[in-house]
Order: C-alpha cells, then structure tokens, then sequence
C-alpha cells in the first residue's frame, strides 16, 4: 500500500523545476528518487529504519555506520561465541562495540564534560523523539539519543563556547538534516525567529524533517515554507 504526501510531491516538482545549477547532481537524482519510492511504500514512519535513507543520510553508530553488514556482525559474535563461550562479561562488550553503544557513550561524556549548562540551548534537557522508527537509539541517564543528535549536541556545545552568552535568533542549517537540529533547539529553549534546513536537493529529508519536527513539537510550532532558488 502506498502512502500519499502532497508536501513530498511538491518539493520534488519544486525541486526539478529549477535552473540547472540548483538542481541535484545525477548521482543525488536518482538517489532521491529511490529514495522517495521507498518513503512512498514503506512509510515515513519508518524512514529512520529503511535501507536506503540509512545508507544515505541517517547515520548510526553500528551497522550500517560501522561499515560491518548484519551478517558480517553476526559472524562476529558468533565466532566468538565458539572462542569464549562462558566469558559473558566479554561478549557484553563485543555487543556494546559492534552495536556502537560505546562509541556513543564515549560522545555523550565529551557531550557531558563540554556542555555549559547555564547557557542557552539547554543541552542537558534534550531527549531525542523515536518519530521514524530509529533503528538505533541509546539511553543515557534516563535520556534517548542517536548518532545524528549527538553530533549535533557536541557541535552546538562547541558553538555555545564562542558566543559569550549571545543569543542566536535565526539558524540555517544548509544540507539534508531530518528535523534532529530543530527538535533540539526548540527542546533547549533557544527561542530562534526562524529555524530553516535548506534540503530542496533532496525532497525526501525535507518530508522527514516536516514529519519529525511535527512529531516531536506535537505540530504547534511547526510552520513549513517553500524557498525556491532564484
């Protein structure tokens, strides 16, 4: 069963009616036509789960991040199973290596130990939404996170340090996030005038981005605005 989103449909004719140096590359043409079809069939609901936005723009920690496939993982675990079969204390930590769990948890101590909490955004409240299905997601001290927010908190910790208290009123973010960076904002109190993510190369992360964000603000505060290129 396919699934109907005008808002997709119009960002991708949006997208093909523009001049030639505004429209994606062959390479992100047929990427994010393949990638709309799957969207379309499957779901957004889904789309922090299916295959190809996770070999595209959903990054995780373990597979496919790590570049080990499933049956590469399960290879693993089950080769040293047969080596140690009895040292559960070591498989727990092949599992938490090979699933990315600590590479996560070593993000979110830098996370800890870089953060001001006394600024603006306030990092240390942000628990991420479960919107799309991810198929991975850590919890920390009570708090979700994935590899996309936690790359976005440990930038924005970063940021928070150069900007002596300065409040930021507007944020452009120029590339094909899927609503993480505006769900963080709006979770940590930075009240911006306009929170904008430029995605017109590829419709796919812009439908995923409206449907995130509107999940996550409960779809008050959440106004969406075409901006073609001139």
């Amino acid at each position: 069963m396919n699934n109907d989103y005008p808002d997709l449909r119009l960002a991708r004719d949006d997208m093909r009616a523009q001049e030639a140096l505004y429209r994606p590359t062959a390479f992100w043409d047929e990427a994010s036509a393949e990638i709309e079809r799957e969207l379309v069939e499957q779901g957004v609901e889904r789309f922090r789960s299916l295959p190809l936005p996770l070999g595209y723009f959903v990054p995780t920690y373990g597979t496919p991040g790590n570049s080990l496939s499933v049956e590469q993982v399960a290879g693993l675990r089950y080769g040293f199973a047969q080596v140690a079969p009895n040292d559960r204390k070591a498989q727990l930590t092949l599992d938490q290596l090979l699933g990315g769990e600590l590479a996560a948890l070593s993000d979110y101590r830098v996370l800890l130990a870089a953060d001001d909490p006394d600024r603006l955004p306030a990092l240390h409240r942000f628990s991420e939404c479960s919107f799309g299905a991810p198929q991975e997601q850590f919890t920390f001290d009570g708090r979700r996170f994935s590899r996309s927010s936690l790359n976005y908190l440990l930038g924005l910790a970063f940021l928070k340090k150069h900007l002596g208290g300065e409040p930021v009123r507007t944020v452009l973010e120029v590339g094909g996030g899927f609503g993480t960076l505006g769900e963080i904002l709006a979770v940590g109190g930075w009240r911006t005038g306009a929170i904008s993510t430029s995605t017109s190369r590829q419709p796919a992360s812009w439908q995923s981005a409206t449907c995130a964000l509107r999940s996550a603000m409960h779809g008050s505060q959440v106004t969406c605005r075409r901006a073609c290129a001139p």
